[in-house]
C-alpha cells in the first residue's frame, strides 16, 4: 500500500496464452510488481545483491520466468556480474513443455540453466499416464534447441506439481 504505482494492478491473468497478459497480470490473484518501473527494477537489484553478498549465495532460483519481463532477468545477470557477483548461477522455472519455447526464453532472458519441463512432462506420460514411451526420445532429441543441454536441470516433481511417485 506504501507504493501503489510499484504494481500494475491489471487484475488476474484471463488468458494464459496472452503474453502481455501472462507478464504484467496477477498470477493466481498475488500482486504483481512492474519491473518496468525503475525504481522497482533498482530496488529488486539492489536487494538481491545484498541477498547474495549476506550469504555468500551461489545461486539464485528464479520463479515464474514467464511472468517477468526478459530485459529485467537480463540486467538481474549483468548487474550481478558487473558487482563482482558473475559466478552467480541464475536458474529459471520455465514452466513450458515445448522445447523451443524453453530456449528462447532462456536465450532472451540470459539464465545460465533451466528446469527441463519438456522432459519432466514426457516422463510423466510415459511412466504415470500410460503414454508412449517414444515422448522421452522425442524430449531428449528436443535438447538440441537449447545451446548447451548440460544447461537442463532434470527433475521428477516439484512443488508446483503431482509428486511423481503419487502419480
Amino acid at each position: 500500500s506504501s507504493h501503489p504505482g510499484w504494481f500494475h494492478g491489471k487484475g488476474t491473468i484471463e488468458d494464459w496464452e496472452d503474453p502481455e497478459e501472462r507478464e504484467s497480470g496477477d498470477v493466481h490473484g498475488l500482486p504483481d510488481l512492474d519491473q518496468d518501473v525503475q525504481e522497482v527494477r533498482d530496488y529488486l537489484l539492489e536487494r538481491t545483491k545484498h541477498w547474495v553478498e549476506t550469504f555468500k549465495l551461489d545461486g539464485l532460483r528464479i520463479d515464474a520466468v514467464g511472468h517477468l519481463p526478459s530485459s529485467f532477468l537480463r540486467e538481474l545477470g549483468e548487474d550481478l556480474d558487473a558487482s563482482g557477483f558473475g559466478d552467480v548461477v541464475l536458474l529459471g522455472e520455465v514452466y513450458d513443455g515445448n522445447a523451443a519455447r524453453l530456449a528462447s526464453q532462456q536465450r532472451a532472458a540470459g539464465l545460465d540453466a533451466v528446469f527441463d519441463f519438456p522432459l519432466h512432462f514426457a516422463a510423466v506420460d510415459a511412466f504415470c499416464d500410460d503414454g508412449d514411451l517414444r515422448r522421452l526420445a522425442t524430449a531428449l532429441a528436443a535438447e538440441r534447441l537449447v545451446d548447451d543441454p548440460r544447461q537442463l536441470v532434470t527433475f521428477l516433481d516439484n512443488h508446483d506439481r503431482a509428486r511423481f511417485f503419487t502419480a
